[in-house]
């Protein structure tokens, strides 16, 4: 059971930007295969790593209380709730049949974002107009004004804020790194260049 819904979590983990409408607050399919996989790693009993948890935790806080005094009680914070949820699932002890196969499902995941990156780098270089002013699926994404910097357009992907993108690339190049697999390098490379191409100071300071 946690082996297909870890599959389903990690070839969903991208799709940030696609979510419907649940009494006016966005629910993604990414946060719900999550909350799913919280639930069923909770009943089944696995442990957590408690020095990444705590990691994650003062993080997360970090973000709530910078949001919160920037911005207010916002949507911002409700969708800072259902990130820290699709991270959540990284701080617990999987067992060796839970995690056969997960890594195809999470690099397809990480492949699928890229053309949508290439087409934000084109908003810079060739005047594309952003996903989100021409496609309704993408009408959660932002294009606020730190969207772009000196004339670059933040890529973003399949995520609503730059910061997100560069999070979840941080996320898949931890998880990456611990596995045995093919090509690896050219695959922590390709995630090096899309973290720097996030210009996410957040992803920059969990590189770190």
């Amino acid at each position: 059971m946690i082996n297909k819904i870890l599959k389903i979590y990690c070839l969903t983990l991208p799709f940030n930007v696609f979510s419907y409408n649940l009494s006016g607050y966005p629910l993604t399919l990414p946060a719900f295969t999550s909350i799913l996989l919280l639930v069923t790693l909770v009943i089944k009993n696995r442990p957590i790593k408690i020095k990444l948890f705590l990691s994650l935790f003062t993080f997360v806080s970090f973000a709530y209380i910078s949001t919160g005094i920037l911005r207010g009680s916002t949507d911002f914070i409700y969708s800072l709730g259902l990130l820290f949820s699709l991270a959540l699932p990284l701080v617990f002890k999987f067992k060796k049949h839970d995690v056969i196969g997960f890594e195809k499902y999470l690099i397809a995941g990480l492949f699928l974002t890229i053309p949508f990156s290439l087409y934000d780098i084109g908003v810079t270089l060739f005047g594309f107009i952003p996903f989100e002013r021409i496609s309704g699926l993408f009408s959660n994404a932002t294009n606020s004004p730190l969207s772009s910097y000196l004339g670059y357009y933040r890529i973003k992907a399949t995520f609503t804020e730059p910061s997100y993108y560069g999070i979840y690339l941080i996320s898949i190049f931890y998880v990456i790194l611990e596995l045995d697999i093919q090509r690896k390098g050219i695959v922590l490379l390709t995630i090096m260049i899309l973290i720097f191409l996030t210009v996410s100071l957040s992803a920059f300071i969990m590189l770190a």
